[in-house]
């Protein structure tokens, strides 16, 4: 979206998404428009009333409008076509007749692969392989929990993301819980604890030592969507699994630490952050065991789990803070 205004300054961009997606998108200043589409709760009548409402506002205010399609669904691609105007999407695009079609490339990021929808508008492909997603930050509300300790403290935050949706996703709490151990006793930083209010239970099984420390924030549940532009800023690096977070920090250029287990980073979604590293065990034949993961292990064993120590995660951590670290 920032390399499409670089390109067409006077361009305007109106945006389709759920109601997740505006939240996390409020005061975007690339964005002109979000039109929120509730894709589980409408009926026909109202999709169609829907599409009729996007079209009549953005031709009042766009010449020769022009859809960008990423979603390969028959839903994403029913209302392009009720919009009835010209689109650009993949050769994978359900429903993807009279549209211009691009190669929606494996080899690439999703953002880049995003970004080839630009391609036929004149965009140079070197230009939508080096962009980096960018958000732009907000002050941190006042009312925000430990506000004063986080601003004061601005680079001197180590955040932890231990949760997914997908539990084969989820490195080991316990794992989590001796890494900021070490964190807490090896470093001065505090210690943020991220998630949403459906991962708070992972908090119960960190170590005494961790969530009694002066120096730990447990923010799970805590943080709506419009906070984490505020909030991310004041990181000096993210430690996640396989989650949106890293997309966040990447957003803002933050350092991250990004644990891959059921998926892998070479599926495009991998952090972006000038400095970032995966890590993930290469050796398994089974990963990835599936788009998104499991709520098991199929073959029951773990590896890509058990083979990640704390021990490797904290030498990396140190080495994003410190530079060195023996």
């Amino acid at each position: 979206m920032h390399l499409f205004k670089q390109y067409f300054p006077a361009k305007k961009q109106f945006l389709v998404t759920t109601q997740i997606g505006q939240k996390a998108l409020k005061n975007q200043n690339f964005i002109d428009e979000v039109f929120v589409f509730e894709k589980n709760k409408i009926t026909f009548a109202k999709f169609v009333q829907f599409s009729r409402n996007v079209s009549q506002k953005v031709k009042e205010n766009v010449n020769e409008p022009i859809i960008l399609q990423p979603h390969l669904s028959y839903r994403s691609s029913l209302l392009a076509l009720l919009l009835k105007m010209p689109r650009v999407t993949y050769f994978e695009t359900n429903l993807g007749f009279g549209a211009h079609k691009v190669s929606r490339l494996g080899v690439l990021h999703e953002a880049q692969r995003i970004g080839l929808l630009l391609e036929p508008l004149g965009v140079k492909r070197k230009d939508i392989i080096s962009a980096k997603p960018i958000l732009k930050s907000r002050p941190l509300r006042e009312d925000f929990p430990y506000h004063h300790t986080i601003v004061d403290r601005t680079k001197k935050i180590i955040a932890v993301a231990p949760g997914s949706v997908w539990p084969t996703k989820r490195w080991d709490i316990k794992k989590f819980g001796e890494l900021m151990q070490n964190i807490l006793a090896h470093t001065e930083h505090h210690l943020v604890l991220l998630g949403s209010k459906n991962e708070e239970p992972l908090a119960d099984a960190l170590p005494d030592s961790v969530v009694t420390s002066e120096r730990f924030i447990n923010l799970m549940g805590k943080t709506t969507l419009e906070d984490l532009p505020a909030l991310y800023p004041h990181f000096a690096v993210l430690v996640s699994n396989d989650s949106s977070p890293i997309h966040y920090a990447s957003s803002f250029d933050i350092p991250t630490i990004a644990i891959f287990q059921a998926t892998t980073s070479q599926m495009g979604f991998a952090p972006m952050a000038t400095k970032q590293v995966v890590l993930e065990n290469t050796s398994l034949a089974c990963r990835p065991c599936g788009l998104h993961g499991h709520q098991h292990c199929p073959l029951g064993h773990f590896e890509c789990m058990q083979s990640i120590k704390p021990q490797d995660v904290f030498k990396v951590l140190m080495t994003l803070i410190y530079k060195h670290y023996d």
